[in-house]
């Protein structure tokens, strides 16, 4: 019996390729929301840590107004990239969902493809399985024939 041998195999290694490239694409979407996450997270980070060290210096007594006012600025500033950065990652959601989507529909092509393979090959090996099971019946159909064509002649001893 011949090995096997799928004859989609270039497709299913050309579906692999194509999820793999939906599955980068992806990441780097994903990626670019972390950023933009962490990028928020620092900002946030920063406006507190400024605001508790103006809290300190106000309970001191150790009031500038020019640095308050310069400080209320850059909080400003802050807050303003910190709800960029927001409407971006909303913005990415979008394309993350179509992303996630393209690479699922990659997935399950590719998987169609293998379940045909693991189909085509469960039948290659009944076909094989049953052409043994075929030859193993021939060959103790044939030891028995010679062995009562010579249970019929007279041993030698």
């Amino acid at each position: 019996m011949k090995r096997f041998k799928f004859k989609l195999e270039t497709y299913l290694k050309l579906k692999k390729l194509e999820e793999q490239n939906k599955m980068a694409d992806l990441a780097t979407v994903i990626g670019k929301i972390e950023a933009k996450k962490v990028e928020v997270t620092n900002y946030f980070s920063e406006s507190n840590r400024l605001l508790s060290e103006e809290a300190q210096k106000v309970r001191r007594g150790e009031l500038d107004i020019k640095y308050t006012k310069d400080l209320q600025n850059y909080f400003y500033l802050l807050e303003r990239r910190r709800r960029v950065a927001e409407r971006t990652i909303e913005g990415l959601s979008e394309e993350l969902a179509e992303k996630q989507a393209l690479a699922n529909a990659a997935r399950k092509k590719r998987r169609v493809i293998e379940i045909l393979k693991e189909n085509i090959k469960k039948e290659h090996q009944k076909a094989v399985d049953d052409e043994e099971s075929k030859n193993l019946d021939e060959f103790n159909q044939a030891r028995q024939r010679i062995g009562r064509s010579l249970s019929g002649t007279k041993s030698l001893y």
